[in-house]
């Protein structure tokens, strides 16, 4: 069984949502967004510290900081020089930040009425590129979340926009099925995962351990996919991406397994998709 923090993850969850689209696109250099600020001090008098949304060049840098939450979300201009990405990530910025504010209300009234202390909730979610071949764009995130728990907790996202369709879509999309993707990547996911346990814990992983800390996970459904290029010209290498609690203990931290595009791995790419990407050390993106 997989040891997630389900009331530490609600919000993470919301922030890396997919198939999110819309928004008001703004892009522009200002400095701070003093209505934004009188907005939310009138709606629920959380006693805003500081609100700024700022911006260059296509990038967004927004954060909002009260006595009940601070929160910030990012992504750099290469995302956000794209119109219809820069929707998608405003969007998934507004979830985000409602979500935050809600269940921090929803927190500080239950202190009150059980008569607990309050500690202020945190959401920072930052988008980077992480790979740049021709005609794509792949992004990855982080998001660390803190609600009032023992410790914090974070997560990751991921995202790949084609410029010729105009769309952003999971990496396991790319692929005919997930199921096809599994099967041309596990065997090697499980044997460097362990490799990178045994590492981390100073000792080989047991093969026949009833710990579930000890056994393979599932790179699709319990990490995150994300694809990078060494080239610059194709992707041709995997990232995965495996949260605290994932595979270990919150203690060990989390993991990046990285898989080489092997045959296998095309192969299991819907057609239409197939150029690319490209094997270790070829140049350019397959025909």
């Amino acid at each position: 069984m997989r040891r997630f923090a389900p009331a530490m993850i609600t919000l993470a969850l919301v922030a890396c949502s997919a198939g999110c689209s819309g928004g008001d696109g703004r892009d522009g250099d200002v400095e701070s967004d003093p209505e934004a600020r009188a907005k939310a001090t009138a709606a629920g008098g959380d006693g805003v510290a500081a609100a700024q949304d700022s911006g260059s060049a296509g990038a967004r840098q927004v954060s909002l900081s009260t006595e009940l939450y601070s929160f910030s979300y990012s992504y750099p201009g290469e995302a956000g020089s794209r119109q219809g990405l820069r929707m998608v990530l405003d969007r998934r910025l507004e979830e985000a930040r409602t979500a935050l504010i809600q269940q921090a209300r929803e927190s500080k009234k239950d202190s009150e009425a059980e008569n607990y202390e309050f500690r202020p909730h945190t959401l920072a979610t930052e988008w980077k590129v992480a790979a740049r071949p021709p005609g794509w764009l792949s992004l990855v995130a982080e998001t660390d979340s803190y609600f009032g728990g023992a410790h914090g907790m974070y997560t990751f996202d991921s995202l790949v926009w084609n410029d010729r369709e105009r769309k952003g879509v999971k990496p396991v999309d790319l692929f005919a099925t997930p199921e096809a993707l599994l099967e041309a990547i596990r065997q090697r996911f499980c044997a460097r995962l362990d490799e990178l346990r045994a590492e981390r814990r100073g000792q080989p992983v047991a093969k026949d351990s009833d710990d579930p800390f000890d056994a393979c996970i599932d790179p699709i459904e319990d990490a995150v996919l994300v694809l990078r290029s060494q080239s610059g010209d194709a992707f041709d290498t995997i990232g995965i991406l495996v949260p605290p609690y994932a595979a270990g203990p919150y203690a060990e931290g989390s993991y990046e397994v990285e898989i080489p595009v092997t045959r296998r791995v095309i192969a299991a790419l819907k057609p239409g998709y197939r150029g690319a990407f490209a094997l270790p050390g070829e140049t350019g993106a397959r025909d």
